[in-house]
C-alpha cells in the first residue's frame, strides 16, 4: 500500500491520503500540490509503529528523523492527561459509610449537585416535608456488583455529603500533588514516571 503525505514546513506530517483510494487524476493533482508517495514500510516507521517513536521528514534532505516534542509540549499534554485523570476520579464514585455498612455511590456532577441541594435542607421543616421516608440513594454494597436502593436519613444525608467532599478533596489532592510534579520534571523520562492509575 502507498500513502500520499504533505509534510509541513518542519517536516512533521499532515494530511494523509491511501494513494490506493485516489483516482489516477487526484493523485497527479495532489503530487503538484506537495504530497510526497511513501511506501506502507516509511509510513509505519512515519507513524511510530516501528520502533515506538514518530519520525518527521528533514525538508532538506528527505531523511526521516525521530521526532522529540519540546519538553514544554509533552508537559502541556502531560498535564491535560493529569487534569483529565483528576476529574474521571472525582466522578468515578466513592464510598461512604453514612447508613453503617461501606457503599459504592455514583459522584458525577448531577449526583453532587443534587445530595448537596438536599443536604442544605437537612434537619429542616422542608426535608422532612419531602422526604419524610427519608433520601432514596443506589449504591453497590462491598459485597455485590448490583446496585440496590438505600434509603437516608438527615443525619445520614449529610454525613453522606461530607464523605463526598472528602473524596473530592482527596482527589483533587493527588491531582494537585501530579501537577506539581508535572510543573517539576525536566525530562520526558520524568514525565513518563507520573503515573495515572
Amino acid at each position: 500500500m502507498q500513502y500520499l503525505i504533505k509534510f509541513d514546513e518542519s517536516g512533521k506530517r499532515q494530511e494523509t491520503y491511501v494513494a490506493d483510494e485516489k483516482k489516477e487524476q487526484e493523485r497527479e493533482s495532489l503530487l503538484q500540490d506537495g504530497f510526497i508517495l511513501v511506501d506502507e514500510d516509511e509510513y509505519q516507521k512515519i507513524i511510530g509503529n516501528i520502533d515506538g517513536k514518530t519520525y518527521i521528514r528533514n525538508p532538506e534532505t528527505g531523511e526521516y528523523e525521530a521526532y522529540e516534542p519540546p519538553l514544554e509540549d509533552l508537559k502541556s499534554a502531560k498535564m491535560a492527561a493529569v487534569n483529565a485523570w483528576t476529574a474521571a476520579k472525582i466522578t468515578g464514585g466513592f464510598t461512604s459509610d453514612a447508613t453503617g455498612e461501606a457503599v459504592t455511590y455514583d459522584s458525577d456532577k448531577d449526583t453532587q449537585l443534587t445530595m448537596q441541594g438536599i443536604a442544605a435542607t437537612a434537619g429542616t421543616d422542608l426535608f422532612a416535608q419531602k422526604y419524610p421516608d427519608g433520601v432514596a440513594v443506589r449504591g453497590y454494597a462491598q459485597t455485590s456488583n448490583k446496585k440496590q436502593v438505600y434509603t437516608l436519613t438527615a443525619g445520614q444525608v449529610q454525613a453522606w455529603c461530607a464523605d463526598l467532599s472528602k473524596h473530592i478533596n482527596d482527589c483533587k489532592q493527588a491531582g494537585w500533588a501530579k501537577q506539581a510534579a508535572v510543573e517539576a520534571a525536566e525530562s520526558k523520562e520524568d514525565l513518563d514516571a507520573i503515573t495515572l492509575t
